[in-house]
């Protein structure tokens, strides 16, 4: 047979033929073209494509869990657009002036800004917080006011150091006196805190007294009030697709400029459905920039390696990069608006489209070194690879087109959009690489490009061992298969987004403190009546924590918490409301602090545990200004950190001190608007006991419990269930559907049982490998790489197609293992494999697992293809079939 003349000799070459020798021919006017369509593409793509950074959005609106979240934020839309300015000091009072400070100024830009909601600087709050706590809470407050209040009156009357002095001398002296019963509580945190704050006076450090944590008690750091979190309302329409740039860069500009007095000792952080939003676009978007450079640099070097020319390089460079922009230009006529899984179409499109350029270059550089001229050697490598690649190009837009039909609207959009590449792909590499061959005046410049030594290695290798290699085979596929059930899912949309970005870390560690919603259940009830009649059921639970709604803002058990309140008031009071003593001399100062170091000496010799301690160590910070040259100017500063906060706590005491009975008209409108819809429809806010978090089984039983008393519950833990529970059954569905698709292909285009069976063997083994790693490392499935295994069998397809092929051509299954077909396979393999190896250095956590996922897959798959897939072939030679 003469190749030049009659490369294939059935219909299907001459027509590859054909078109191989035609795009030679109008090679300019091919170029020309392409070029010009591709930057008219590129700024269409660019002026076009969006982004939206909702991971809800990548799941059907039509799943009942999807409609019951998209009714409640219609109902209550200012939770989709509070931004959460979460701000942590060392003190409350610090944190407070903070707080005060930045809701100041975001209510000067009404133009980002709709509302900024403070609740713990509420009025309400402030004056009604006693008697929102719990009654054993209220109560060892107040034995706490109570049993400090003699010493407050004299820190309140003499507000100096000598007042300080004294009240901690007062305080010594019943200690050492009376023991244990002395009713003194606290005594050992309030010696180690002001010791800290002489040690950094001493040391010029950053640092003041915070009274409100000695009077109320230290406890975690929302209820102490060293955080403090603004629920700002973002003014502009909420854009998915640039969510809450402006309004974020705002806060940031406003915490940045904040006073150096204020600023010392004070994070501000973001977070909430804004600020998530906002990280994971950005995260997504710098780690496909990075991925896209890196891939593109890995393959331009695997091309020349694998060419050895550099026109020709260049050839299927400029191939890939037009058909690249094409379809970035489809997805933007069609799709429009990317989510943050098909973003990868661009990694996944240069990794996939560049294999057909691999096996169309080397075919064409083996025609080529026998001699052929160029237009020949194009009809040639045409109508030889042509059809494998055809039927390689479905194979892969089966895998990708196998989600369509699904729920998971996420990765049909990107199986979409990746499948049509497919198609582009190939017509680019069919009718651009050839035109392009041409006027670069491309040649094989390097020795080997036809590939044989290394198709040869394979051979030997191979070749008297083939059966061998096949029980090997078999004998791995069982411990595979065996391990492969272990594999987990993880739908957790939190575990999606890059860990390391503020408004992750901050939503986490509020989470696992307790705080926020966002593990939190709601039900939507028809009035508030029925909101609370759902609580009360829901309160009996043994999976749920609390149950809230507009109603528990009005304090139970008023009558004894008011009698409490009361009573410490009348105690209280008098000592706040005497005559100011005059301020001390310096003198007087320095023996104060005298009489107290004597008196901590003695309560430290006593051995009295904590406090002997605390007293020792509060006793050797005293020496320092003591000792030193206690001048006017440092005597000044120590009072001002010991003694700045005593009026601000002393009005927080009186505030609270001056609380009346509590009705729903006393619920400030800010806040009963975010419990009780406009149409009368009310909310129930449901946290769990357990930390769902970190533990999907209590998640489970959490959600099911709190289903059991109210079906129509909706909320995060919910949708990560359900979520997980439509993905699975997406990633079955085109599973089973790639496989019988691409099964149904092999079987109607090949027409033999043999090659359909020795195509999908090594298939299955590779996934099951693949699942096994994945057990072995801990790697999880997840929203973004669950396309991995469909995708696997429309990839991994390509490669028995390419070398069954070729042992049809070639007669037998050796000269088409030493032909350069096994070459084109490696090297198709390493550009996928490493272009799709460059997503696993994103930040984003989904991007990141799907790209290693791939690559290990692919791994498989590689070695797959050059040992087991040549075993079968030798094993069961084709004239069996």
């Amino acid at each position: 047979m003469n190749e030049s003349t009659d490369p294939d000799g059935g219909k299907a070459g001459a027509f590859f033929a054909l078109w191989g020798r035609t795009a030679h021919r109008f090679a300019w006017a091919i170029a020309i073209l392409a070029i010009v369509s591709a930057v008219a593409a590129g700024i269409y793509a660019a002026r076009t494509v969006k982004i939206n950074s909702d991971t809800a959005d990548m799941l059907s609106a039509e799943l009942d869990f999807r409609r019951l979240n998209i009714e409640l934020r219609k109902t209550f839309p200012r939770q989709a657009r509070d931004l959460a300015v979460v701000i942590d000091a060392e003190t409350p009072e610090r944190a407070e002036r903070a707080a005060a400070y930045m809701k100041e100024e975001i209510a000067r830009r009404p133009d980002l800004f709709r509302s900024a909601f403070h609740p713990q600087g509420e009025p309400f709050f402030r004056r009604n917080g006693l008697l929102l706590l719990p009654l054993a809470d209220l109560e060892e407050t107040a034995d706490r006011i109570l049993a400090a209040q003699p010493f407050l009156g004299t820190v309140w009357q003499d507000r100096s150091i000598r007042g300080l002095a004294d009240m901690l001398s007062l305080a010594v002296e019943r200690r050492l006196e009376e023991g244990e019963g002395s009713g003194l509580k606290g005594l050992a945190d309030a010696m180690d805190r002001i010791g800290a704050v002489v040690l950094a006076e001493a040391g010029k450090a950053p640092g003041a007294l915070s009274w409100m944590s000695l009077m109320f008690g230290p406890g975690d750091d929302r209820r102490s009030g060293r955080r403090q979190v603004l629920l700002v309302e973002i003014a502009l329409a909420f854009d998915r697709f640039r969510p809450g740039k402006q309004a974020i860069g705002a806060v940031r500009e406003i915490a940045a400029a904040m006073p150096a007095g204020l600023r010392e000792g004070v994070s501000v952080r973001l977070t909430g459905r804004p600020a998530l939003r906002h990280d994971e676009l950005q995260s997504v978007r710098a780690g496909m920039e990075l991925a896209g450079a890196l891939s593109f640099t890995l393959v331009v070097l695997l091309l020349l390696l694998c060419f050895r020319s550099i026109r020709l390089s260049i050839a299927a460079l400029l191939t890939l990069v037009i058909g690249l922009v094409w379809t970035a230009a489809f997805a933007a006529a069609t799709v429009r608006v990317l989510n943050l899984i098909s973003v990868a179409f661009a990694v996944l499109f240069i990794g996939l489209c560049v294999d057909f350029g691999i096996h169309y270059g080397l075919r064409w550089c083996e025609a080529a070194r026998r001699g052929l001229d160029r237009g020949a050697a194009n009809a040639l490598a045409a109508s030889s690879v042509g059809p494998g690649l055809a039927l390689a190009a479905l194979a892969a837009g089966i895998g990708f087109l196998a989600f369509l039909p699904t729920d998971f609207l996420g990765l049909a959009e990107l199986g979409f959009i990746a499948g049509a590449g497919m198609a582009i792909g190939f017509f680019a590499t069919m009718t651009l690489l050839p035109a392009f061959i041409a006027v670069l005046d491309a040649r094989p410049d390097g020795p080997g490009g036809g590939g044989r030594g290394f198709s040869e290695t394979v051979a030997h290798l191979i070749e008297g061992r083939a059966r061998s290699v096949v029980v090997a085979a078999g004998a791995v596929l069982v411990a595979a298969a065996a391990v492969s059930p272990l594999v987990r899912f993880d739908f957790d949309p939190l575990r999606l987004k890059d860990p390391e970005s503020e408004s992750v870390r901050t939503v986490m560690e509020l989470a696992a403190n307790g705080d926020g919603d966002a593990y939190a259940l709601v039900h939507l009830a028809a009035s508030l009546e029925a909101a609370d009649a759902a609580a009360a059921r829901l309160r009996t639970v043994p999976e749920v924590e609390s149950a809230r709604t507009l109603s528990s803002f009005v304090p139970k058990d008023q009558d004894d918490k008011l009698d409490i309140v009361e009573e410490v008031a009348e105690l209280v009071g008098p000592a706040f409301a005497a005559d100011r003593a005059p301020p001390p001399t310096e003198a007087e100062t320095v023996e104060a602090l005298q009489g107290l170091k004597e008196k901590l000496d003695a309560l430290a010799a006593s051995g009295r545990g904590e406090e002997a301690r605390a007293a020792g160590r509060l006793a050797d910070a005293l020496a320092r200004p003591i000792d030193a040259d206690p001048s006017p100017e440092r005597l000044a500063g120590l009072s001002d950190r010991l003694l700045r906060n005593l009026p601000v706590a002393v009005g927080r005491l009186r505030e609270a001190l001056s609380a009346e009975r509590v009705d729903f008209g006393a619920i400030p409108a800010a806040l009963r608007d975010r419990w009780v819809a406009a149409d009368g429809r009310a909310k129930v806010e449901i946290h769990a006991r357990a930390p769902i978090h970190e533990d999907r089984d209590a998640l489970r039983r959490f959600v099911e419990t709190v289903r059991s008393e109210v079906p129509q519950a909706a909320g995060p833990p919910i949708t990560v269930l359900e979520a997980g529970n439509t993905v699975v059954a997406a990633f079955l569905q085109a599973t089973a559907t790639a496989i019988l698709a691409i099964a149904l292909l092999l079987a109607v285009t090949l027409r033999s049982l043999r090659s359909v069976v020795i195509g999908f063997l090594p298939l299955v083994l590779a996934a099951s490998i693949a699942m096994a790693a994945m057990v072995a490392t801990g790697l999880s499935f997840n929203h973004a790489n669950v396309i991995v295994l469909p995708l696997l069998f429309g990839l991994g397809v390509a490669n028995g197609i390419h070398l069954l092929a070729r042992e049809r051509r070639e007669g037998a299954a050796s000269p088409a293992i030493r032909s350069s077909t096994p070459r084109a396979v490696l090297f198709s393999a390493l550009t996928t494999a490493a272009s799709f190896a460059s997503l696993g250095i994103s930040h984003h956590p989904g991007t990141a697992s799907m790209g290693v996922l791939l690559t290990v897959a692919l791994v498989s798959l590689l070695a797959c293809s050059l040992t087991v897939l040549p075993g079968l072939m030798l094993t069961w030679p084709i004239r069996d079939s």
